[in-house]
C-alpha cells in the first residue's frame, strides 16, 4: 500500500514540475515575443527616420533641420530646444496684386512661441509676456508660470526619432497651408469696404526652406480668393489671390537683455507690463522702451569718453530694386543717424548695406535682417515699423517699406508748400537734386521709427512764426526741433524770402532727437539693474524739464492739445496759416502761368488743386484746435509744467474770429482760370461753409470743459463763444443789408446746426447728424471726417474733415489715455434753444426792414425752419 501511494505522489510531483516548467517557457516565449515586437516597432521607427531625412527632395539644416518629401514638410527638432521662446513671423515675400499688401511687409506682428512636449506628440505654443515680478519672489514667480503655460495653436505628433532620441520628427505642412490670421497676407482694406477671404488649400503648396543657426524659413505659397464689396456694390468677386509668405521661427536670446523702463515724457515706442511685487499693494503698470541691444565694444575706452564701434551695430540692408537714383538718397539716411549716436560715444553705430549678392544666408524676408524696401505701388507712403522680444523691448527686427508714390508725395508737398518762395519747384518734375533730398527726409524719418522713436508733434510748436522767416534761424534749426514731427517745409517763407536765406526744409536732426538718442541709447557700465539705471534716465529728463524744446508732444487722433499738431508750423497757428493761405493765394494765381506747358491734359492741374484744397483745411485744423483747447503735458512730481492748462481766452476769440473772415472769402478756391478745364465735377465751397460753421458750434462744447479748467479769471464760456458766433453770423442782417450767397450759405449752417444742438428735431428724420455723442455723456471733439471729400466731390487722398460722433476725449497719462466723460455737456441744449429763440426774433425783424426779394425769401425760409421745429 505504501508502495503504491509513493507512486502516486511521485507522479504528481512529476506532473506538478512539469506544468511549472512549460509555464516558465511560455512566459520566456511570450517575454521574447514582446521584445521582438518591440525591437521591430524600433526598427520600424528608426526606418522612419532615415526614410524621411535620407529621402527627402529638399533638405535644410540648422538651428531645426527641415525635410520636404512628396509634399510633405517634417521638421526635426532637437528636444533641448523645447521650451524655449522664438518669435514666428510671416513676411510677404511675392505676391499677385500688391492692392492687398506689400511686398517685404508683416501684417501681422511676430509672435512668440515655444514648442513643449508631452508623451509622443509636440505642441506649439503661442506664449504671452505681459506680468512679470521680482527674480527673488519665488511664490510670484511660480505662480506666474502656472497662469501663463501658453495656449496651444497646434499638436504634432512625434513621427520619428533620431538614434540617441534627442530629436524628434514632426510632420508640419497643414500648419503652414492653412489659413491662419496671425500669419495671413492680407492687411485691412479702405474704409467703407469689406472683404471676404476663402482659403484654397488645393492650389498652395510649400516652397524653398532654409535653416541657419539660429532660425529657420519656410516659404509657403497660399492661394485665396476674395470677395470685395462697397454697401450694395462689388468690386471683385471670387477673385484669385497668391502670395507667397515667408514663415521664420527665430530663436530668443535664452537669457532676454536687460530691458530699459520707458519715461512717457519722452516719446519712445513701448511695451507694457503688469509688475507683481509682495512689496507693492497693487499690481503696477511698467513699460520697456523699444531699442536695440547696443553695447560698446570696449568698454574701458567708452567710459573715458571715446568713440567706440558697437559689438552689433544696426545693420539696414538696401533694396536692390529700389530705383536707381533713389538709392544712394535711402543709404545716406540711414549712415546720417551715425552723427546723433556718435553724440553718446559710439561709432558706426548705424550701417547701410546693399542687399548681400550670392550669399545664401542672406533673406531680407527673415526676420533677422532689418531692410529698406521698395513697394512698386501707387500709394503715396512710407513706414518703418520694429518687432520686438516681447520679454524685454529689445528690437529684434525693424524695415521701412517705401512706396513708389512717395516722390508724388514729395513733389505735391514742396510744390504747394514753398513753390511761392522758391522758383525752382514752380514745375510738374521737381529737380533730381531736389528730389533726393526729399528722399532723404523721408527715409531719415522712418529709420527714426525702425530705432524705437514716436512722433513728437510738439516740437514745431516752439518755434516763434517769425522765426520761419529768419535765415539765421533757420538756416540752424529748420523748421522744427525733431526730425520725428511732421513739420513738413516752410509754408511760412513768403515769396523773395528763399534769396535772403530763409531755408525751407525740416533740419536733418533736431536737438530733441539728439536728447532722444541719449536716453534711449547711452550705456551705463556701472549700474546693476534697470531700477538703477533708471534713476539716471529720470536726470536726463530732468535737467531738460524747464525748456521747451525737449517737451514732448503727444500725437493726437482728435485734437485737444493745439500745440501738438500734424503737420502745422511755429507757436501761432492764425499768424502762420495766414502765411499759409497767402501762399495757396498766390500759387491759384499763377499755377496755369508755371505748368501750362508741361501739363498738357490738366492732371496735374488737377493734383495741385486738390492738394490746395486739403492743405486750406489743414490750416483751418490748426486754428480750430485752439478754441476749448487745453495743453497737455506728461508730468512727474516736481517738473515745472502743469499737467494741463486751458489755452487763453483771448488766443480761442482770435482763432474763432479766423475761422469766420475765412469761411467769408472762399471763393478764391474756385478760381475759373483753374478749374474751367478740370473734369466736370462738384466744388467743395458751400460743402467747407457748411462744415466749419457747424464745427464752430460743436466748438462750444469743448469751449465748456476748457472753460471749468482754466486759471483765468475771466475764461472765454460757451455763452460768450456762442454770442461771437451769432455775431459773426448775423452782423449784416442786423444792418438790414442785402446778403451775398456766401453770408446765406453761413446763416443756413448755422440755423441747421443750432436746431440738431438744441436736440428738438428727429434727428434721424430729418436726415441731420448730431454733433452730441452717442453716448449721451460724452464730449464731442470735431475733427475732419475722412473720405468726406472724396465722396462728394472726388478729391482724393485728404483724411481730415469734421467727424460730430467723438464719445469722448483722451487726456494724457503717462502711456496711458484717460476717457473723460462730462456730465454736463448736455446742459448746452437749454443754450441753443435760447440761440434758436433769438435767431427768430432776429429774423422776424429782419423781414420788416430788408427790401432785397432774394434775401427775404432766404429769412422766410429759415425762419419756416425754426419754427417748425419748436412747435
Amino acid at each position: 500500500m505504501m508502495n503504491i501511494l509513493k507512486k502516486i505522489c511521485l507522479m504528481l510531483v512529476l506532473v506538478l514540475y512539469t506544468g511549472a516548467m512549460n509555464s516558465v517557457v511560455a512566459a520566456s516565449s511570450d517575454k521574447q515575443k514582446n521584445e521582438n515586437e518591440a525591437d521591430t516597432a524600433n526598427v520600424k521607427k528608426e526606418n522612419k527616420y532615415e526614410k524621411i531625412t535620407q529621402n527627402s527632395q529638399k533638405t535644410a539644416k540648422g538651428l531645426m533641420n527641415l525635410y520636404l518629401q512628396k509634399n510633405k514638410l517634417y521638421l526635426e527638432i532637437p528636444f533641448d530646444l523645447l521650451g524655449r521662446e522664438m518669435l514666428l513671423g510671416s513676411t510677404v515675400s511675392e505676391i499677385s496684386d500688391n492692392n492687398h499688401s506689400v511686398v517685404g511687409s508683416k501684417p501681422y506682428a511676430p509672435i512668440m512661441v515655444q514648442f513643449t512636449r508631452v508623451d509622443s506628440s509636440l505642441q506649439l505654443r503661442k506664449l504671452t509676456a505681459n506680468k512679470i515680478a521680482p527674480s527673488s519672489d519665488e511664490n510670484i514667480i511660480s505662480a506666474l508660470e502656472k497662469n501663463s503655460i501658453g495656449s496651444i495653436m497646434e499638436v504634432f505628433k512625434i513621427e520619428a526619432y533620431n538614434e540617441d532620441r534627442t530629436t524628434g520628427i514632426i510632420e508640419i505642412s497643414n500648419f503652414f497651408l492653412k489659413d491662419i490670421k496671425e500669419l495671413s497676407p492680407f492687411t485691412g482694406v479702405p474704409r467703407g469696404y469689406t472683404r471676404s477671404e476663402s482659403f484654397k488649400k488645393d492650389r498652395s503648396f510649400i516652397g524653398e526652406l532654409k535653416s541657419f543657426d539660429d532660425n529657420v524659413s519656410i516659404k509657403s505659397h497660399l492661394t485665396y480668393e476674395y470677395t470685395l464689396k462697397r454697401g450694395k456694390t462689388t468690386y471683385a468677386k471670387n477673385e484669385a489671390f497668391t502670395a507667397v509668405m515667408t514663415r521664420t521661427f527665430l530663436l530668443l536670446p535664452e537669457e532676454p537683455t536687460r530691458p530699459r523702463i520707458a519715461d512717457p515724457r519722452i516719446g519712445i515706442f513701448v511695451s507694457g507690463k503688469n509688475f507683481l511685487s509682495n512689496d507693492d499693494n497693487r499690481t503696477k503698470a511698467i513699460y520697456y522702451a523699444h531699442r536695440f541691444n547696443l553695447l560698446p565694444s570696449d568698454i574701458e575706452a567708452y567710459k573715458k569718453g571715446k568713440l567706440v564701434e558697437p559689438v552689433q551695430p544696426i545693420v539696414f540692408y538696401v533694396d536692390s530694386d529700389f530705383p536707381a537714383t533713389w538709392k544712394e538718397s535711402v543709404k545716406n539716411a540711414i549712415n546720417d543717424w551715425n552723427k546723433t549716436f556718435e553724440k553718446i560715444g559710439f561709432k558706426n553705430a548705424v550701417k547701410a548695406l546693399d542687399y548681400p549678392k550670392n550669399d545664401s544666408a542672406f533673406d531680407p524676408d527673415n526676420l533677422k535682417y532689418n531692410c529698406v524696401r521698395y513697394a512698386p505701388a501707387p500709394v503715396a507712403n512710407a513706414m518703418g515699423p520694429s518687432w520686438v522680444d516681447p520679454r524685454s523691448g529689445e528690437i529684434i527686427n525693424a524695415s521701412v517699406y517705401v512706396f513708389h508714390d512717395i516722390v508724388k508725395l514729395l513733389n505735391n508737398w514742396m510744390f504747394i508748400q514753398t513753390s511761392p518762395a522758391d522758383k525752382n519747384v514752380r514745375n510738374v518734375k521737381l529737380p533730381d537734386d531736389y528730389m533726393k533730398k526729399a528722399i532723404r527726409y523721408v527715409i531719415r524719418h522712418e529709420v527714426g521709427h525702425c530705432l524705437g522713436f514716436m512722433h513728437n508733434m510738439g516740437s514745431s510748436y516752439v518755434i516763434p512764426v517769425d522765426s520761419l522767416r529768419s535765415p539765421s534761424f533757420t538756416q540752424k534749426y529748420g523748421t522744427t526741433y525733431s526730425i520725428m514731427d511732421y513739420a513738413r517745409f516752410n509754408y511760412v517763407a513768403q515769396p523773395g524770402d528763399k534769396e535772403k536765406g530763409v531755408r525751407l526744409s525740416p533740419p536733418e536732426f533736431g536737438l530733441y532727437d539728439y536728447y532722444m538718442v541719449k536716453w534711449n541709447y547711452t550705456y551705463f557700465p556701472e549700474v546693476k539693474d534697470e531700477l538703477e539705471e533708471s534713476e539716471l534716465l529720470k536726470n536726463i529728463i530732468n535737467e531738460k524739464a524747464d525748456d521747451p524744446v525737449y517737451r514732448y508732444g503727444r500725437q493726437q487722433g482728435n485734437i485737444i492739445d493745439p500745440s501738438s499738431q500734424s503737420e502745422d508750423l511755429g507757436d501761432d497757428a492764425v499768424l502762420a496759416s495766414k502765411y499759409g493761405i497767402k501762399n495757396l493765394k498766390f500759387i491759384m494765381k499763377n499755377l496755369n502761368t508755371w505748368v501750362s506747358g508741361e501739363d498738357k491734359d490738366y492732371s496735374y492741374r488737377r493734383e495741385i488743386w486738390t492738394g490746395i484744397v486739403n492743405q486750406y483745411l489743414r490750416y483751418i485744423n490748426h486754428v480750430y484746435g485752439n478754441v476749448g483747447g487745453i495743453y497737455l503735458n506728461e508730468k512727474y512730481e516736481g517738473d515745472p509744467l502743469p499737467f494741463y492748462e486751458s489755452v487763453p481766452r483771448k488766443k480761442q476769440k482770435e482763432a474763432l474770429q479766423f475761422l469766420f473772415d475765412e469761411i467769408k472769402d472762399l471763393e478764391w478756391l474756385e478760381s475759373p482760370d483753374v478749374i474751367q478745364n478740370m473734369t466736370l465735377m462738384g466744388t467743395p465751397v458751400n460743402f467747407l461753409r457748411e462744415k466749419i460753421v457747424e464745427a464752430a458750434l460743436q466748438s462750444t462744447l469743448k469751449v465748456n470743459l476748457s472753460a471749468l479748467k482754466s486759471k483765468e479769471s475771466n475764461p472765454y464760456t460757451p455763452e460768450e463763444c456762442m454770442k461771437d458766433i451769432y455775431a459773426n453770423v448775423w452782423a449784416e442782417s442786423r444792418k438790414g443789408e442785402a446778403l451775398t450767397p456766401a453770408e446765406m450759405d453761413i446763416q443756413k449752417a448755422f440755423v441747421k446746426s443750432v436746431i440738431v444742438g438744441s436736440k428738438l428735431a428727429d434727428i434721424k428724420k430729418s436726415g441731420a447728424k448730431s454733433f452730441y455723442s452717442m453716448a449721451e455723456h460724452g464730449i464731442p471733439l470735431p475733427a475732419f471726417l475722412e473720405n468726406e471729400l472724396i465722396d462728394t466731390y472726388g478729391v482724393q487722398g485728404y483724411q481730415e474733415f469734421i467727424n460730430p460722433q467723438q464719445t469722448n476725449i483722451d487726456l494724457v497719462s503717462g502711456f496711458q489715455s484717460i476717457s473723460i466723460n462730462f456730465n454736463l455737456a448736455p446742459n448746452l441744449e437749454s443754450m441753443f434753444y435760447n440761440t434758436l429763440l433769438d435767431t427768430r426774433d432776429l429774423l422776424k425783424k429782419s423781414l420788416k426792414k430788408c427790401k432785397d426779394e432774394e434775401t427775404k425769401i432766404h429769412y422766410q425760409l429759415l425762419l419756416h425752419q425754426i419754427e417748425k421745429t419748436i412747435k
